[in-house]
């Protein structure tokens, strides 16, 4: 960030599903864009009714950003739990105004079908994309819809509209199953929300390829 680069963050376990140009975000006036999670830590989002993904975020090359990563780099020391972290700076420290509708934009069709177990993490998610503004520091946020930055059910009723990326989550019950449940989240949303544009193309580089290894 010192050396004037803007910086996407993503967990390697995150799906894109298709092309956004970051000169997007770079032209806009958001020092920070992030993808809203579900409800940890439950004391920010008890007090505040939303929080961030600590895995999925782009950071502007601005003398407020920096000053955020670098307080942030300073409590962390060196380990620390960087969703929380992230969420209590935002939600205690930054006093920020944010812009949302009065409603805050939740939505329990989150929930349809949703089992017992699973239903107190999705229920009653903010789901629209809002703004917002530190009165401390000036920086300004906006924070993308969950249809746009998704993170929810793996098999939702109905899938995500204009999808850039998602963020299936784990649901193993026990911990003989923890190996093996993120390869499951994957494939239960890969079948309930195949990416049909992307798969096209593979196969058409796989028959371009193909083609290439029989000529030579």
């Amino acid at each position: 960030l010192k050396l004037g680069h803007h910086i996407l963050v993503t967990d390697v376990d995150n799906i894109f599903s298709s092309f956004h140009d970051t000169a997007i975000m770079e032209s806009s006036p958001y020092d920070i864009y992030h993808a809203l999670e579900t409800k940890h830590p439950e004391d920010v989002f008890r007090d505040q009714g939303f929080v961030f993904c600590g895995g999925m975020g782009w950071f502007r090359s601005s003398p407020q950003t920096i000053t955020i990563i670098e307080e942030m780099t300073k409590q962390c020391g060196i380990e620390c739990d960087d969703q929380i972290l992230l969420n209590r700076m935002v939600a205690y420290v930054l006093h920020i105004d944010w812009n949302m509708t009065t409603d805050n934009g939740n939505n329990n069709d989150l929930t349809e079908g949703t089992d017992e177990k699973h239903f107190k993490r999705i229920s009653g998610l903010r789901t629209e994309e809002f703004t917002g503004r530190s009165n401390t520091l000036g920086l300004q946020i906006k924070v993308w819809g969950r249809n746009f930055a998704y993170r929810g059910k793996n098999d939702p009723e109905v899938c995500p509209s204009n999808n850039w990326v998602t963020m299936p989550f784990v649901t193993f019950v026990t911990r003989q199953e923890g190996p093996t449940a993120k390869l499951t989240s994957y494939d239960l949303w890969d079948k309930t929300c195949p990416n049909t544009t992307y798969t096209q193309k593979l196969l058409q580089l796989d028959d371009r390829y193909r083609y290439t290894a029989n000529y030579y």
